[in-house]
């Protein structure tokens, strides 16, 4: 389709697994303005890094969809925070059932809270005492993170 249409998005809405191959795939001379992907965006850190390159060097820009920080309750508490109605943002806590999927919302909601402020430490566990699988691939049955 790269090859015979002038494509200004490709939304990727495939299992995982593939998502790099098709990411890698459309950042070319004849790729789009922009690659917006599902989450989780791959099954690999290597993946992960691989799609972020191969998009910067091609100058397309790499998206992916947070809609969670759009919900009532957030857009309110970053307003309160923001005219100091709720004080100095110091620590954020959440828990999730899963990090691969789900839980890449909060890490997003967090980076919008803080402004995308740099972060100085994080403490994070999970617990995968029974084996549970997300898209083919192990994923924690409870996590916290700081």
């Amino acid at each position: 389709m790269l090859d015979q249409e002038r494509i200004d998005v490709v939304s990727v809405c495939v299992p995982p697994e593939i998502h790099a191959d098709i990411v890698r795939g459309c950042a070319d001379d004849r790729g789009p303005a922009a690659v917006h992907c599902e989450k989780p965006m791959a099954t690999s850190w290597a993946d992960c890094q691989e799609m972020c390159e191969a998009c910067e060097d091609a100058g397309i820009e790499l998206t992916f969809n947070h809609q969670i920080r759009f919900g009532r309750v957030y857009p309110k508490a970053k307003a309160m925070l923001d005219d100091g109605r709720i004080g100095t943002l110091r620590r954020i806590e959440w828990a999730d059932e899963d990090l691969y999927d789900s839980g890449t919302h909060m890490f997003d909601v967090s980076a919008y809270l803080t402004d995308q402020c740099p972060v100085e430490w994080v403490i994070a566990t999970f617990d995968y005492r029974e084996e549970n699988r997300w898209f083919g691939v192990h994923n924690s049955n409870q996590a916290l993170a700081q």
